[in-house]
């Protein structure tokens, strides 16, 4: 769940496409956040996991670089890839490949296997390349071009296999079948967590959005035939990248997971329609727009279209729908962002204790040591001037050069030392001052985070009340809004 719970905070607080990330502003609130869900031990022995995390967000656009300085302190480096996947110079011979072993290829329905052998091919022909290029999208892109496929097929790459869902028949028989209901129910419940199933529902909606549903170019037809796949698949991608998982339960688990939560998956895409709404997307406004129970013709056939309605028979149209979303979503919006700054307020003034005493014994060891060394740099500082004097002696009294140069080397040996720790000393008096200037900043942040906490509790207060207040209207249309859209359009035989 490490994993999972650093791929959520991620997701709501930052973007994949930025590379300028401030990564120390949001550090302290990132520890924060996870020491809540996570035991100490178990945010340490799952370090790999938060690195993966990491990578698997920003793996569309940068490869990542994450190194932990401390227990509570990680440094971020985004670096661009250098190529696009239409530029790798594995390419050709992936393309090579699938042409070559496509007679291998298993079908099942509108379902494409690629077989282990292929398989094999394409992860020898790249896995290891030292190419800055996004793998993932070299392999799908070389699939696409070898078997000519469209943009709204769907590539799911696998551990020992590749599945491709052709968008373009209808939906295949269920996968699911080779395990009963309860044995599905039992690998759900060994395998994910609620939060878990959460997840993989919002990764694989922000995907379908993002490349699978073009709303623009998306007929009526082409999206009932196409969301059950979208939604499906994309689940099974989602778990294959999320969760160690044999490739013969993937589909099985998608299957059931689309079945079991159909009703908030439902809910969730038309939350983020309705989002892109109210951002003025024009394409998703025409795609609601046809919810209105009058006819349309496709394939020279009529089609009569639900309607969005809610309770008492209200029907709601795109201009009712963009006005509730908004306020809903500005005031939504500004309750979470109002929560983050309390619980980074609230890290500050809960541990402040912690923090100050761990600030006052770095002060403590600085003075014990620095005291220490002042006492050798006194002691060797009379050697030296022993030292000194002897050799003047010896001058004096014209000893030999032999005894004089042994004096001379003794001397220059304690100046040696006495250089060294004068140096510490340097650095503990610096240290010092800054761990100094580090609990004056913390008893500031400390003052700041009470009286901050105040306002925001306050505020967070007003928000939760205008929330109660929007979300009967909210709650009703959304829901009329994702029953609308998980219906289909009915054959009209009138004259």
């Amino acid at each position: 769940m490490v994993y999972q719970n650093t791929k959520r905070f991620l997701k709501n607080r930052l973007d994949s496409q930025k590379q300028d990330v401030a990564w120390e502003e949001y550090n302290k609130e990132f520890f924060a956040y996870l020491a809540s869900k996570h035991s100490a031990e178990d945010i340490e022995e799952n370090k790999s996991e938060i690195k993966v995390a990491f990578a698997d967000f920003y793996a569309e656009h940068f490869r990542t670089m994450v190194l932990f300085r401390d227990k509570e302190q990680l440094v971020l480096r985004l670096m661009p890839y250098q190529l696009a996947p239409s530029m790798s110079r594995h390419l050709p011979n992936l393309i090579r490949w699938v042409e070559e072993l496509k007679e291998s290829i298993e079908k099942e329905g509108d379902t494409l296997k690629l077989s282990g052998k292929l398989r094999r091919k394409i992860n020898e022909e790249i896995a290891d390349s030292d190419e800055l290029v996004n793998k993932s999208e070299v392999i799908k892109l070389a699939i696409k071009t070898a078997l000519g496929l469209s943009d709204e097929d769907i590539i799911v790459p696998m551990k020992r296999t590749i599945l491709i869902h052709l968008a373009s028949g209808e939906e295949g028989e269920d996968e699911a079948a080779q395990l009963d209901e309860k044995q599905l129910e039992a690998l759900c419940k060994k395998t994910l967590t609620f939060e878990a199933i959460e997840l993989i529902i919002e990764a694989m909606i922000e995907e379908a959005l993002k490349t699978k549903l073009n709303f623009a170019t998306l007929s009526q037809g082409q999206y009932e035939k196409s969301v059950l796949a979208v939604f499906k698949y994309g689940i099974a991608d989602a778990l294959t990248k999320n969760f160690k998982l044999p490739d013969a339960y993937v589909l099985a688990l998608s299957t059931y997971l689309l079945r079991t939560h159909f009703s908030t998956i439902y809910l969730k895409f038309t939350e983020q329609l309705l989002r892109l709404l109210t951002q003025g997307d024009q394409a998703v406004k025409a795609f609601l727009s046809r919810y209105n129970g009058e006819l349309i013709v496709e394939n020279n056939l009529r089609y009569k279209m639900p309607i969005i309605e809610g309770k008492e028979g209200r029907r709601w149209n795109t201009m009712m729908m963009s006005v509730i979303a908004k306020t809903w979503f500005t005031n939504y919006d500004k309750f979470q962002e109002v929560t983050s700054q309390l619980e980074r307020y609230s890290y500050i003034y809960d541990n402040f204790s912690r923090l100050n005493e761990e600030v006052a014994r770095t002060l403590e060891k600085c003075k014990i040591d620095a005291s220490q060394i002042n006492s050798k740099l006194i002691k060797i500082s009379n050697e030296i001037q022993n030292c000194t004097t002897q050799l003047n002696v010896m001058k004096l009294e014209k000893k030999d050069i032999a005894t004089q140069a042994a004096v001379a080397q003794k001397k220059s040996q304690f100046q040696n030392i006495y250089q060294s720790f004068s140096k510490n000393l340097a650095e503990l008096e610096q240290e010092y001052k800054t761990q100094n200037q580090e609990r004056i900043k913390l008893k500031e942040q400390y003052k700041s985070a009470e009286q901050n906490i105040r306002g925001l509790e306050k505020q967070k207060r007003q928000l939760t009340a205008q929330l109660e207040q929007y979300e009967a209207g909210f709650s009703e249309m959304i829901e009329a809004v994702a029953t609308a859209l998980a219906k289909r359009k009915q054959p009209y035989k009138g004259s």
